[in-house]
């Protein structure tokens, strides 16, 4: 059966992760009912609201942007 290109890309990434699981010590069925927790009840699969992260977590913080020129 011939895959979407999503799941071609993203399951040796969740199988490695499950494995990581696994290694720490965290059973199989916990770690795909954690994802599965994670991606269904909390904010994580909303769209970003905030495309450059970075210039947020600076404006949060009280910082402004500045532009220096020469004259």
């Amino acid at each position: 059966m011939d895959e979407p290109p999503a799941h071609r890309w993203l399951r040796p990434k969740l199988t490695e992760l499950l494995a990581a699981a696994e290694s720490a010590g965290i059973a199989r069925e916990v770690a795909v009912a954690v994802l599965i927790d994670i991606m269904t009840g909390t904010d994580f699969n909303l769209p970003t609201a905030n495309p450059e992260p970075e210039r947020g977590k600076a404006a949060e913080a009280g910082y402004q942007e500045t532009t220096v020129t020469e004259d």
